[in-house]
């Protein structure tokens, strides 16, 4: 009887084992969401909190629909995508880093991905778009969104020397941002060739709307020398003897750009 009783807590203990991140996620965490209120003009912010969540973790490929926490410090150098599908929202508590050097985050047509900070201090993201020819730091599908609440976020695109297209920080495309509060920072590639990317690409049909936060958009600018230079939120420019692109919808109420 005793050794039935004991094989049958150790296949328990290991089941248990086997279940997901987001079964063990007990320990509530708060973060601070805005809205924007267009009949008044006015920016406004609450303090919520969630007890069931995943932790990310480096090894990450997706995200799909749910609440994703960062816990400490997080980093990777591998060349990886993160595909968000459905509606993501991702807390970056005060003092955690999620550091992907080499890494992506594409937001899939239709999706949404939300990120927040916390009321005491947040935490940061860092993407690089280091891994592969003209990837972006984060990009936006048709009829994506991604809605930035808080956190400092640093997007970097990247090109090879042989490219002249460097790619946008953030490729919002035909999608659309929405910046209520946290610092962003984005930045198109630059190679001795580039010199037209933008900083936040936002072409026709696209929207970039912010009300708050702090906004750096910085476009390629390493063939200024022939009077080629990327907008800092824009479409990407002229290339050759082309057309830039049309710019889509970009509105700013507030935040410091």
């Amino acid at each position: 009887m005793t050794r039935r009783l004991l094989s049958m807590f150790c296949a328990l203990a290991l089941c248990l084992g086997l279940l997901p991140a987001t079964a063990w996620a007990a320990e509530e965490v708060s973060y601070v969401a805005y809205s924007w209120n267009e009949d008044t003009s006015t920016l406004t912010s609450g303090t919520k909190s969630v007890t069931e969540y995943t932790t990310v973790t480096n090894s990450d490929t997706t995200w799909s629909n749910g609440w994703y926490v960062v816990s400490g410090s997080v980093s990777s150098t591998d060349d990886i995508t993160i595909t968000v599908n459905g509606t993501v929202n991702l807390i970056l508590p005060q003092g955690s880093k999620l550091d992907l050097s080499y890494g992506t985050i594409s937001i899939s047509d239709g999706g949404t991905l939300n990120i927040y900070g916390q009321e005491s201090g947040s935490g940061t993201l860092t993407l690089g778009g280091y891994g592969r020819s003209t990837s972006s730091g984060i990009s936006l599908g048709s009829g994506s969104a991604l809605n930035i609440h808080g956190g400092t976020i640093t997007a970097n695109g990247y090109c090879y020397n042989n490219k002249v297209d460097a790619a946008p920080g953030i490729d919002v495309g035909t999608g659309t941002l929405t910046v209520y509060g946290g610092e962003v920072n984005a930045e198109a590639g630059t190679s001795s060739n580039a010199g037209y990317g933008a900083g936040i690409r936002v072409t026709s049909g696209g929207t970039v709307s912010i009300y708050g936060g702090t906004v750096t958009a910085t476009g390629a600018s390493n063939r200024s020398a022939l009077g080629v230079s990327g907008a800092g939120i824009g479409g990407n420019g002229a290339g050759g003897n082309g057309a830039g692109e049309t710019c889509g919808n970009v509105t700013i109420t507030g935040g410091t750009v």
